[in-house]
């Protein structure tokens, strides 16, 4: 019972320190965010050069092939054709190579890009939009913080009649040994008792406490008025 009267108490406070923890979470996000894009930036370019530098040798290997093969002279017509078709084919594989370097390094990176941009729009989103980012972030927190509350609620005449009955038992407790108490006492009838005054039928009861002592027997029932309703 401590328990949920502390957490009825402390909601409020709760929620705000929840609040809190995403905010410090999307701030701590957002810094890393930044680190991170800093790091891509680098390897991109990296990447690129590297990817350039692999390119461009494969093209000053193709080049020198073809000049290796202006270095021959054909002795025959069969021998001419072939290096004629291995000129071509060189030509026109270094054309090649040269009009897509561009291409085959923006395809090299773009995986890597993609999650850089995938980054930078997450990042710019928290920049122009932090509290929705946070709302988003302690969602799932907060739902299920309002939804222990709102169950509290629902019982809150069974929490704090508990609470008065137990109040009254250690009340009584501190009467000698000559008083027998017994609590929530339930009974049915298999004989259901008729009721005159409501005209119904009386199944079974529920009596807070039974004190049983020398001077008589004494049924409590036990109302948790609040301060509020005492006052009024």
């Amino acid at each position: 019972m401590k328990e949920v009267i502390d957490f009825k108490n402390l909601y409020s406070i709760n929620r705000q320190q929840i609040i809190s923890q995403h905010e410090n979470l999307i701030e701590q996000e957002k810094i890393r965010l930044q680190c991170e894009l800093m790091q891509l930036d680098t390897t991109i370019e990296k990447s690129k050069l590297l990817k350039e530098k692999e390119l461009n040798e494969e093209i000053d290997k193709q080049r020198h092939k073809l000049n290796v093969l202006t270095t021959f002279a054909p002795t025959n017509h069969f021998e001419q054709l072939v290096i004629f078709l291995k000129n071509w084919y060189y030509k026109k594989k270094i054309f090649y190579n040269e009009k897509n370097v561009a291409i085959k390094v923006k395809k090299s990176i773009r995986e890597i890009v993609n999650l850089s941009q995938q980054k930078s729009n997450r990042n710019q989103y928290i920049i122009s939009h932090f509290e929705d980012a946070v709302k988003q972030s302690c969602t799932i927190p907060l739902t299920e913080l309002d939804r222990k509350k709102t169950i509290l609620d629902e019982l809150d005449p069974f929490i704090y009649g508990a609470l008065g009955e137990q109040k009254v038992v250690k009340e009584l407790e501190s009467l000698s040994d000559e008083y027998f108490l017994i609590n929530d006492f339930c009974i049915s009838f298999s004989s259901p008792i008729y009721n005159k005054q409501e005209n119904d039928y009386i199944k079974s009861i529920q009596i807070d406490h039974i004190l049983v002592s020398s001077s008589g027997i004494f049924l409590i029932e036990t109302k948790n008025w609040s301060e509020k309703s005492l006052e009024n």
